[in-house]
């Protein structure tokens, strides 16, 4: 699998090496360097395909004994913890709070606070 490394995030996608418009869960990207969450750049209306690559998220896991990766606490807090293939660690893999960077899991972390603060306003 060929895999590129946005910069600053360290999310990992997938290339997809082909000419054609994106599927579910696909994305064109014209310059990687500025891939990020909140900007997708989906220009099949006005671009011809063979301008952009698509790539498609993966999922990173950290290597056993080697690695760490760091996760959201109950405490709402950015925790970091080594990946030693415990019950925990497939836990926090299975549940999607499991993230490559810190910046990652701040992201999360604003993301998921903004969507309380939101659903406080609406009640």
């Amino acid at each position: 699998m060929n895999t590129i490394e946005a910069k600053g995030t360290g999310d990992v996608f997938e290339v997809i090496g082909e000419v054609r418009p994106p599927k579910d869960g696909e994305y064109y990207v014209e310059n990687f360097d500025s891939v990020d969450y909140q900007v997708r750049v989906a220009c099949h209306d006005f671009r011809k395909y063979e301008d952009f690559i698509i790539v498609k998220p993966t999922r990173w896991r950290a290597k056993k004994l080697e690695e760490s990766y760091y996760y959201i606490t109950v405490l709402m807090e950015v925790g970091i913890a080594l990946e030693d293939g415990s019950i925990e660690d497939d836990a926090m893999y299975e549940s999607k709070n499991y993230f490559r960077t810190r910046k990652a899991a701040e992201r999360a972390l604003y993301m998921f606070n903004e969507i309380l603060e939101n659903n406080a306003i609406m009640r």
